[in-house]
């Protein structure tokens, strides 16, 4: 008979034995502890970005959040510096605990992506990015907070 602390399988197996309950429940409990703890985005964040490369920094702001049951998530992005590109939609992907997004922006931004990690269940997000504009790049951190609850599911 396996010990009680041995692993969170072991107690598995002996609550099944005990409470009768399926192996296909228990597999699929297994199968989610394992890729750890389900993440939603919150619908809206604020917070701060620092552009290392020229030394600026300033807020930032991620609205109108959705996120689709695939991971794929989409908004409206926004910073209140115009060196920073100000303002566009975005499109990208939460896996995990992991975020990655692309906004599209006028203001001679070519592009500029983010990727971070999610924390607390979703409701804060740090992370890096990168500008692109014209021929010469720069990069930063991130960080936001929510300020609403969970993202809107894509139709």
């Amino acid at each position: 008979m396996p010990k009680l602390n041995a692993n969170k399988r072991s107690l598995g197996v002996i609550l099944l034995m005990v409470t009768g309950i399926s192996i296909s429940s228990f597999l699929l409990t297994t199968q989610i502890a394992s890729a750890g703890a389900l993440v939603q985005l919150r619908s809206s964040y604020d917070g701060t970005f620092n552009n290392l490369s020229v030394h600026l920094h300033g807020p930032l702001s991620l609205r109108n959040v959705s996120e689709s049951d695939t991971g794929m998530i989409s908004g409206e992005w926004s910073a209140g510096s115009p060196n920073e590109c100000a303002s566009g939609p975005f499109s990208g992907r939460v896996k995990h605990h992991s975020i990655s997004f692309t906004v599209t922006s006028g203001n001679g931004c070519t592009s500029l992506v983010f990727t971070g990690k999610l924390h607390r269940m979703g409701s804060t997000i740090k992370g890096t990015y990168i500008v692109n504009t014209g021929g010469s790049s720069q990069h930063g951190t991130w960080k936001a907070s929510s300020t609403a609850p969970n993202a809107q599911p894509i139709g």
